[in-house]
């Protein structure tokens, strides 16, 4: 059994620069899907070509950038993230998290790269599946694509398990987790896995962020509540199959709980006061959503708040360009 200690200094430093494996370029393929795109890219750890599932959100007029979250399972996972995720920012007045780019990570062979818990540690197994999404894979992506330094990870059942290793070895760079019915507790090749991470998630200072949905599996009696930004949820009503459509939106929740403001008329020293704050956790400055600004904006135009509409427009107006909607909204303004 290897030694779960954690060196992340190193891991910061010989993942990023290391060794010649830096990943192939990601190449989108032509094949026509209803979210999203295809691409490929190989991959010198596996040895293997990889088939990858991209969505990225709708392109504004100024450049923006955006957390990016991995799902693995990306056959059966990454249209229910997408779709949630899409849900999440534009079916309710106020967002419930910040637009993401997802990726899913399709399988090749998934025991292999994910195994259950009797077969961790085996040569050429979760660890070099690990090398890489770590070395290769997330380098690549946040070369491409306009990806904040938040990787978010969400697995399910062997995925999620994997996707607790991966937060355990490299805590600084994956350091929010959706895990959903993980099979954890069952196995001893898993146990001191299971036990540095806890210990990891118990001596955070706030950086880390992890949900775990649960069903058949999970932390069960392992758990100890720590606060909203670490949280067990469980179901009775699920099966081990039907619980990541629910366990997807309830984790987005979970770790994106201080995403939306307390109100919905807040003025815009209050605004970029709020999401300032979020900067540290966020790993990137947040600007104040669109949302929020339109939101804020139709409120005070009841209240003949002149000034205060301007403001929240000409901060859109510099963060998002000249909309067509926010034009509209200034020549309402104007006439007050």
């Amino acid at each position: 059994m290897k030694n779960w200690k954690i060196r992340t200094g190193i891991l910061l430093v010989f993942g990023w620069c290391s060794h010649g494996l830096m990943a192939q370029k990601i190449v989108r393929l032509l094949q026509p899907m209803a979210l999203g795109s295809r691409y490929e890219m190989n991959s010198s750890v596996l040895k293997e070509k990889r088939q990858l599932l991209i969505y990225t959100p709708p392109k504004s007029q100024l450049p923006q950038k955006y957390p990016l979250i991995v799902v693995f399972d990306g056959e059966s996972l990454f249209e229910t993230m997408v779709s949630t995720v899409k849900y999440m920012n534009y079916n309710s007045e106020i967002p419930q998290m910040p637009e993401a780019i997802v990726v899913g990570v399709m399988n090749a062979k998934r025991m292999r790269d994910m195994p259950i818990p009797h077969g961790y540690g085996q040569k050429q197994g979760e660890e070099e599946f690990r090398r890489f999404v770590t070395f290769e894979l997330v380098p690549e992506l946040k070369k491409q694509f306009p990806a904040t330094d938040l990787t978010i990870l969400v697995g399910h059942s062997q995925g999620a398990l994997f996707a607790t290793y991966l937060s355990l070895s490299s805590p600084m760079l994956f350091p929010w987790v959706i895990a959903l019915d993980g099979p954890f507790d069952i196995h001893k090749n898993t146990t001191e896995l299971e036990k540095s991470f806890l210990k990891l998630l118990k001596e955070d200072r706030g950086t880390m962020r992890y949900f775990s949905g649960e069903v058949l599996y999970g932390w069960q009696k392992q758990w100890t509540e720590q606060g909203p930004a670490k949280q067990q949820m469980k179901w009775k009503d699920e099966t081990h199959e039907s619980m990541p459509l629910k366990g997807i939106y309830e984790g987005l929740k979970a770790l994106f709980y201080d995403f939306s403001p307390p109100a919905k008329d807040l003025n815009l020293t209050a605004l970029t006061k709020f999401y300032d704050a979020k900067q540290r956790a966020y790993k990137n400055p947040v600007p104040i959503p669109y949302k929020v600004l339109e939101a804020s904006i139709e409120r005070k135009m009841g209240e003949n708040r002149k000034q205060e509409i301007l403001e929240l427009i000409n901060y859109g107006i510099k963060q998002y360009g000249q909309t067509p909607r926010l034009q509209s909204l200034k020549t309402r303004a104007d006439l007050l």
